[in-house]
């Protein structure tokens, strides 16, 4: 799975927002990766209001955000084997893998 296929499977699995919720804490990305990536799928924020929230430019969020989602991507897939099975269920759903 690529990077960008990753973050399409992101946006579809985030709409139900439980699992982001469960996932991301579990994740130990750093502080301002977990912040903003719930900022962004769990309260539904945009950039404007992100920016605002987390004093740092618009252009910031994106950029923020493209890393953020990097990470994630690098954690889940070097790092499956340690999660516990109840994480694991939530990342097959994410990634859409049986």
């Amino acid at each position: 799975m690529t990077q960008a296929e990753f973050n399409e499977k992101l946006k579809i699995f985030t709409k139900s927002k439980v699992g982001i919720k469960i996932l991301l804490p579990s994740l130990q990305l750093k502080k301002k990766y977990e912040e903003i990536l719930w900022l962004y799928y769990v309260e539904e924020l945009n950039h404007f209001e992100i920016s605002d929230r987390m004093n740092i430019t618009k252009e910031s969020v994106g950029n923020l955000l493209c890393k953020a989602r990097k990470e994630m991507f690098e954690v889940i897939t070097t790092q499956y084997g340690l999660f516990d099975n109840e994480y694991k269920t939530i990342i097959k759903i994410l990634l859409g893998i049986d």
